[in-house]
């Protein structure tokens, strides 16, 4: 199989990337799944149900999040009627209140099958619980389902935590792509376990959205935040629109990656 997987989707900007570029990359690449990270796509943080539709529209299968997946108070009402958004999975278990949406989804077209598993990290980050724990018990419930693709969204800021996470569970699971920074990273690469599995791995896919700005925000705003110290009110950029992600191969019977490429395009 084949799966595009795009960072961060960020405000109008990105998702009129998706639209714009999935389609001719589903035909030109013989794409299997399309999954992009969402959490920003809507004013700059959040999604709510009309986001996402852009989404689907353009040919998105699974939107991943992350940190910001709160951010719109009506996306509990979403995660319950659409399993197509999940958000990561290390959120706090609780009875009583229990949290909305899934930490995983399982695609499935023709005979290709792919468990997607969406992660946050804790460094720098909310104090969730442990996203070595929690993945690892994910990972080994999908193989004992005989669930042999993985594919990980590993939301994160430190590039040491995305990598240690990585080396973890290399040969057990497809990929591991990291997103949250919006820089797309140049060290993809096949990790190789003790038996020579291979995962696919980069740091982070980058950024959906627009360019001219400071991670897709107004770069007016954050000049005057670093200079002043003060609070701003940051607004999404809408120029230099780009649409950054991997392409990875899998081999659909052992679950190993084939390759994982950088994909770059712009609009103007």
């Amino acid at each position: 199989m084949r799966v595009l997987f795009l960072g961060d989707v960020v405000a109008h900007a990105g998702r009129s990337a998706l639209r714009a570029f999935v389609p001719d990359l589903i035909r030109s690449e013989n794409l299997t799944f399309v999954i992009a990270n969402g959490e920003n796509a809507v004013n700059g943080k959040g999604i709510d149900e009309k986001g996402a539709q852009d989404f689907f529209e353009a040919g998105v299968d699974l939107i991943t999040s992350g940190n910001h997946i709160w951010d719109k108070k009506e996306v509990a009402d979403f995660f319950a009627k659409d399993r197509r958004l999940i958000r990561p999975a290390n959120y706090p278990h609780c009875e009583e209140f229990p949290t909305p949406g899934e930490g995983f989804a399982v695609l499935e077209k023709g005979k290709s099958k792919l468990a997607v598993l969406n992660l946050m990290g804790r460094v720098h980050m909310d104090a969730l619980d442990c996203p070595f724990a929690v993945g690892n018990d994910l990972i080994t419930r999908f193989l004992a389902e005989d669930i042999r693709c993985i594919f990980v969204d590993f939301h994160a800021e430190a590039s040491s935590e995305k990598q240690a996470f990585a080396h973890y569970v290399a040969g057990r699971v497809s990929a591991v792509v990291g997103t949250h920074t919006h820089v797309q990273t140049a060290d993809e690469r096949l990790l190789q376990d003790d038996t020579g599995a291979k995962t696919a791995y980069i740091t982070d896919a980058g950024m959906t959205g627009p360019y001219d700005s400071v991670i897709g925000m107004v770069k007016e705003k954050s000049i005057k935040r670093f200079l002043t110290k003060t609070p701003q009110r940051y607004e999404p950029a809408d120029k230099q629109i780009g649409l950054h992600g991997v392409i990875v191969e899998i081999d659909d019977e052992t679950g190993d990656a084939i390759s994982i490429r950088r994909v770059q395009k712009f609009l103007n």
